[in-house]
């Protein structure tokens, strides 16, 4: 089987790793196409041997490819597609890891022949780091890959799909892309909105106190603005391609920081603790610590 890669980022990079280690557990050994217009990438994939071969125009990608992986910014998958259709193999399989599905499903459907198949995914896995070096071969073990079972790609093309995502270790879960959208945008979108908007007000106080409220941080900021040095081209596509979701749930979030707040400012120490509580054992019953 051949796999083309387009896009080598955290996450393609970590495809092609894991296709490589895991290589004996998939159902046929792949050839893997590596694809991406940044050269300075490119060449860094090369360097670390993620392919077998290395290109910048994807129509080479897509005439030559049973399965394509988009690893690009959300914005830019519907373009991409437009210019792959045209070259796709018959029967050829395409997918993508973005962030956001309907928005993706609805970019990508119109362009792809009748011979292509869909099937819109989503790991929910990564870092704060971008770039071919931050991919990790074990990226996806035991991590829930969400695959959206409303693109009515046939029954084969998902199961080849999942087949090969299980064998690096994920797990496969399927849901519709509508309510994948409106759980993202509170379990991931919601958590980078407020590392940005929280990254942004440290720079606020530091101007409104005079010093630099970062060398004070302790572990809980640092946790809390990790993500903020994320990719910025990645996260304002999710933003506006989800942006409709995420609003709706931050909305939801900023009413219970405001409950939170009136609490406090009540004075009323056992109501503090009951809210307190009730969040450390959610928490606890969810994570373990």
């Amino acid at each position: 089987m051949k796999i083309g890669i387009i896009g080598i980022g955290q996450i393609g990079s970590s495809l092609a790793r894991a296709f490589k280690k895991y290589e004996e557990h998939l159902p046929s050994v792949p050839s893997l196409l590596i694809c991406d217009n940044n050269r300075e990438h490119l060449a860094m994939a090369e360097e670390i041997g993620l392919g077998d071969s290395y290109h910048t125009d994807l129509t080479e990608v897509a005439a030559a490819a049973d399965l394509i992986f988009l690893c690009t910014p959300v914005n830019s998958i519907g373009p991409i597609a437009a210019a792959m259709a045209p070259h796709l193999k018959h029967g050829a399989i395409i997918t993508d890891v973005g962030s956001t599905k309907l928005q993706v499903l609805n970019d990508v459907k119109p362009h792809l022949p009748a011979h292509a198949h869909f099937v819109p995914g989503h790991p929910i896995a990564g870092a704060e780091f971008h770039g071919p070096l931050a991919g990790k071969p074990d990226m996806f073990a035991d991590k829930t890959y969400i695959l959206c079972d409303d693109a009515q790609a046939p029954s084969n093309a998902a199961q080849t799909v999942s087949a090969l995502l299980a064998a690096i270790g994920a797990n496969i879960t399927l849901m519709p892309a509508a309510l994948h959208d409106s759980m993202l945008a509170f379990t991931s979108h919601m958590p980078h909105l407020c590392a940005f908007a929280t990254t942004n007000t440290a720079g606020k106080i530091s101007q409104e106190l005079g010093l630099n409220v970062w060398k004070f941080a302790g572990g809980s900021l640092q946790d809390m603005t990790r993500v903020a040095a994320s990719s910025v081209a990645m996260w304002r596509d999710v933003f506006l391609s989800n942006r409709a979701p995420l609003v709706a749930m931050y909305k939801q979030f900023r009413d219970e920081m405001d409950h939170l707040a009136n609490i406090i400012d009540s004075g009323d120490a056992a109501t503090i603790e009951s809210y307190l509580t009730n969040a450390r054992a959610q928490r606890l019953k969810s994570f373990g610590s």
